[in-house]
């Protein structure tokens, strides 16, 4: 949901309850009675915007950030229903200017209201995983964007590197990238331990240096916890389950019926 000016607006994307991605496409404005009071108008424009250009399937989407700049409605990654949205209409523009023209009858509507600005053929390295970020505009032709990527818990954890900054926001024009480096850590306490950040980030990238303990009481756990920093914990006894639990234990006691899917397991033997 976006606000274009001091009363109206658009309204897309989104998820429902069941998981659905929503594809339909709203304006929105306020109104005022003559009483003083306010109310809202919606206007279903799907079907307008799907006959005028065939990128309003991407247009749908959920986890996507929007920025209004000078010219339109800037509609960055997020995912889409029934299938991944392509490389270059993951970041999409959208004239809401001509799309209120167009709905007051001023101009037809065209392909021209939705185009595609995409990451840009300068774009090198892994394509960034566009869910969980933010962005935000910071002149007329830059827009900043921040952070990114998901967790699968049976594939593993990606997270976007660097900081991206999007140089150009016209459509008709190549686009250029570069990944914005962090801050050096000037800290003169050479000895002062890394942020919880960099030591998940060395975990996830192979670092061997997880530190192997065992756990003799319930307040060295809570300590773990607090730290917040990964370890293995072995030779501890978690109970009569590591020998207790077959599978002819677990077939009679779950039932040899019911279906279990080994990714939720909170841990592993």
């Amino acid at each position: 949901m976006a606000c274009v000016d001091s009363s109206s607006g658009v309204l897309f994307g989104g998820i429902t309850q069941d998981g659905i991605v929503l594809d339909d496409f709203w304006t929105w404005k306020v109104s005022q009675r003559d009483d003083g009071s306010f109310f809202v108008e919606l206007s279903d424009h799907t079907e307008d915007l799907r006959a005028a250009s065939p990128l309003s399937k991407f247009i749908g989407r959920f986890g996507a950030t929007v920025n209004v700049i000078s010219r339109g409605l800037l509609i960055i990654g997020g995912i889409c229903a029934r299938e991944i949205i392509p490389s270059q209409y993951e970041i999409l523009l959208l004239n809401v200017s001509d799309i209120f023209r167009a709905i007051n009858y001023e101009k037809s509507w065209d392909n021209k209201l939705l185009s595609s600005i995409g990451l840009g053929v300068e774009f090198n390295g892994p394509r960034p995983l566009l869910t969980g970020h933010v962005s935000c505009t910071l002149t007329e032709s830059q827009t900043l964007i921040l952070g990114g990527g998901a967790v699968c818990f049976s594939f593993g954890t990606c997270w976007n590197e660097g900081t991206w900054l999007l140089q150009s926001a016209d459509s008709d024009s190549q686009n250029t990238w570069s990944v914005m480096p962090e801050a050096e850590d000037k800290s003169p306490d050479e000895t002062q331990e890394p942020p919880k950040r960099l030591q998940r980030a060395k975990a996830m990238n192979g670092d061997r240096s997880i530190p192997r303990i065992s756990v003799e009481a319930s307040s060295e756990f809570e300590r773990i916890l607090e730290a917040s920093r990964p370890v293995v914990i072995q030779g501890t006894d978690v109970g009569p389950c590591t020998e207790l639990w077959t599978k002819d234990y677990l077939t009679n006691t779950v039932g040899s019926d019911r279906k279990v899917s080994p990714s939720s397991a909170p841990f592993r033997m």
